[in-house]
This record gives C-alpha cells, structure tokens and sequence, in this order.
C-alpha cells in the first residue's frame, strides 16, 4: 500500500508541475505534456485503488483502525475530484493558486494514509521505515511546493512579501524533513 501509494504522491506531483506551468504559460504551450503526465497519473491511481478500496472494506479493520481507514476515505474523496480538476487546467478556468491547492490536498490526503500506516505498523523496524519513508515524501512534496511558488513569482515578474516567506517556510520545513530521514 505504501509503495503504491508512493508512486501515487510521485505521479501527483508532476502533474501538478505542469499543471501550474500549463496555467502560468500562453495557451496551448505545454497542453500535450500536461496531458501526458495526467494520463500517468490517472494510471498509477487506478493501479494505487485497488490497495486503498481493500483496505477501507476490510471486515478485519476493527475500530482501532478508524483514523486509518478516516483518511483512505478522504483520500478516495480527493482522489474522485482530480476528473474535474483536470478538466479545469485544460480549459484554463481555474486560477494556478487554486489548481495548485487542490493538488496539494490530494497529495496531503495520501500522505496522511501513510502517517497512519506507520503508526498501526506493529514491528517497530517497520515503524522505522515507514517514518523515514513519510519524511523523505513529506521533504520531497515540500520541496514540490517550493517549485510552485517560483512558478507563481517568476510568472509574475516578482516576489512579493509573501511568496518569499512561503518560500522560507517551506525550505525550513524540507531541511527539518530531510533531517529526520537521515
């Protein structure tokens, strides 16, 4: 489930790249790459939801599992919404804020489901890993984020304010990721 889910976070984050060059760029520029990367990605989640769908019809799940379980049923939720947001990136009617986010949010909610793996994950080697492996895609989706906000300052002509603490706070946040993977 982690390793798909994995592969998942890191088909996600392409897409979600190009979505936001494809929304900061003219019209037409990137629409054959972007569409590339969804249709990977479209592919990576429907090998990935088998896994998810599984593990949230479990009869074994017992309560003890209920945040775990919480969080597959949010990621399918976020998941089912990606059709429309892809729609919206080709038509050009979503602001790049707005797309970014929203990817985000699918990213966060698989992200979550590994959080809870590892803390169901009985063995504490297993924990181990699993914490390690949650930290090293944690810094890399920070460092993801990163990338969109040079995306959004660069297609603005500027950095104001406020990117520039975002941008700190993500780096801040990588190094302390990366730190606890290591």
């Amino acid at each position: 489930l982690v390793v798909r889910i994995s592969a998942l976070v890191h088909a996600l984050q392409k897409e979600r790249g190009y979505s936001n060059l494809t929304l900061c760029s003219p019209p037409g520029r990137l629409q054959q790459a972007l569409a590339g990367l969804s249709q990977d990605a479209a592919s990576v989640e429907a090998q990935s939801r088998p896994f998810l769908d599984d593990q949230a019809a479990d009869p074994a799940q017992g309560s003890g599992r209920a945040r775990f379980l919480n969080c597959i049923a949010f990621a399918l939720f976020r998941l089912d919404e990606l059709p429309a947001l892809r729609r919206q990136v080709r038509d050009r009617s979503v602001p790049v804020e707005d797309a970014d986010s929203r990817f985000t949010q699918v990213i966060g909610s698989l992200l979550a489901v590994v959080f809870e793996a590892a803390d169901l994950a009985l063995d504490p080697g297993v924990t181990r890993i699993l914490v390690a492996l949650l930290n090293f895609m944690q810094g890399k989706e920070l460092a993801g984020q990163e990338r969109a906000v040079g995306v959004e300052g660069f297609s603005r002509g500027y950095f104001d304010d406020e990117l520039q603490a975002r941008l700190l706070h993500l780096q801040e946040g990588q190094e302390r990721c990366f730190d606890i993977f290591g």
